[in-house]
């Protein structure tokens, strides 16, 4: 990506993968923690839910028992916000000219294990949110 070339799902899945597991392992010690990653297609979701995107189609399977106790936050924008964003980007990986390639990859999510929240507000109030949105599904 750091080259203007964008990455393939076989270039994703052993990373997605490596994060499920971590996130099980975390799991397993009661330990709660956040993950940042754009997840883009719903097979990405699946990878980091079950560990594998293989025949899996959970899309409403809330309290399905394979899947770790997940939710997605789909930080959604504008592209003229997430241009100005990836802009103002100090020492990132992914320039802009990939914004494109990103957007037409992505799947917004429609599974139930997700809440949208619009990043054309302040950060302060996202999280506010957020932490809210939290404090309601524990």
């Amino acid at each position: 990506m750091s080259r203007g070339i964008p990455l393939t799902d076989g270039d994703r899945e052993p990373w997605l993968i490596d994060i499920h597991n971590h996130i099980k392992q975390l799991v397993s010690q009661n330990q709660h923690c956040v993950v940042t990653c754009s997840a883009l297609k719903q097979s990405y979701r699946n990878i980091l839910l079950y560990g594998t995107h293989h025949g899996q189609q959970h899309n409403s399977a809330i309290d399905d028992q394979s899947a770790l106790n997940t939710t997605f936050v789909y930080l959604k924008g504008s592209k003229e916000k997430l241009i100005k964003q990836i802009e103002t980007r100090k020492n990132h990986f992914m320039p802009v000219t990939l914004l494109d390639s990103q957007l037409a990859t992505l799947e917004e999510p429609t599974e139930c294990r997700h809440v949208v929240m619009n990043i054309d507000r302040k950060i302060e109030d996202i999280v506010s949110s957020l932490v809210d949105y939290v404090h309601s599904i524990e």
